[in-house]
């Protein structure tokens, strides 16, 4: 079984960026709710052949998840969907939603549900 994330598989190559970001896909999209992994260090010369940070990845998967939340379940409060996608604060939600989709949660439930 390859290692989930950093280190290298029994190939040697760690199986590149694209397939460390599909194993870390895999390992969020289950439970959004679960802390963010920590990679491995890497060795002294490794490199990340320009991989996004785990971090990052897993950020712009709870924060897509939100956003289909908003949409799909306009009964629930932004603060129950950023609980459910994995954010502990929802005006840390609120804050990343805006910085990546330009407008507030409540702003994009409003357009969404307007126009279906």
């Amino acid at each position: 079984m390859p290692p989930l994330l950093g280190g290298r598989d029994r190939r040697g190559d760690g199986g590149g960026a694209d397939a460390a970001e599909a194993r870390a896909r895999g390992a969020v999209t289950g439970d959004l709710t679960a802390p963010t992994p920590r990679p491995r260090p890497r060795a002294a010369g490794g490199s990340s052949h320009g991989a996004k940070p785990l971090a990052e990845t897993v950020m712009r998967l709870r924060l897509d998840a939100g956003q289909r939340r908003l949409t799909a379940q306009p009964h629930l409060p932004v603060a129950a969907i950023a609980h459910v996608c994995g954010f502990t604060s929802p005006s840390h939600f609120a804050r990343r939603f805006r910085e990546d989709f330009g407008c507030t949660p409540v702003q994009w439930r409003q357009r969404s549900c307007a126009h279906p």
